[in-house]
């Protein structure tokens, strides 16, 4: 996870040059469907039962839930791997309900310099590509990248400590042998030094 230009795609695909971790597409699911359980907690606290609390015990919906993601991920996960790589900037909102979903989840953190992710969202959001989803000032910018930075970091204290990495993309950039081999370590990997240059 990590705010938008925040080096994440440049970390997932490190980690996919390595044949036992397989990985997609951003998916976006917890972005989608982490509000069902956010509104699902915020409705059951209600003096009179609406919404989904009416029809579904919370475990049940959870249940669901990883069904769902299970079919999501099913067309990328390879048979000779053994860690799947899910790399949606969104999800740094959703770490919590992605917790509970995923138990055995594990959580990266990449965190960018402010102002270098500022000046590729202003970037990002002069092309196509962008346009539609880019802020386009830098107090937008950088207000977007404190609310995922915050919100991931908030979270991530709530977990234990193998479940969350921070990690910052300045340090990945400088020494990356290093920390490679840290988020290899984190994900349970054993790898060779020679394999990570």
């Amino acid at each position: 996870v990590g705010a938008p230009r925040s080096g994440t795609t440049w970390l997932q695909r490190m980690l996919l040059s390595d044949d036992r971790v397989c990985g997609g597409q951003e998916s976006h699911f917890f972005y989608t469907f982490g509000p069902v359980l956010r509104d699902f907690d915020d409705q059951f606290q209600q003096d009179r039962q609406i919404g989904l609390p009416s029809y579904w015990k919370r475990a049940e919906l959870v249940e669901e839930l990883q069904r769902l993601w299970l079919r999501t991920v099913e067309p990328v996960i390879r048979l000779d791997a053994s860690i799947l790589v899910e790399k949606s900037p969104s999800h740094a909102l959703a770490v919590p309900q992605i917790a509970q979903v995923l138990p055995k989840s594990r959580f990266i953190h990449l965190i960018r310099d402010s102002r270098a992710v500022v000046a590729s969202l202003l970037a990002a959001a002069r092309e196509p590509w962008g346009s539609d989803w880019a802020p386009s000032t830098a107090k937008e910018a950088a207000l977007e990248w404190c609310r995922y930075v915050r919100e991931a970091r908030d979270a991530g204290r709530q977990l234990a400590a193998d479940r969350y990495l921070e990690l910052h993309y300045e340090d990945l950039k400088s020494d990356s042998v290093a920390q490679i081999s840290r988020v290899f370590s984190f994900i349970g990997l054993d790898v060779v030094e020679g394999a990570i240059q």
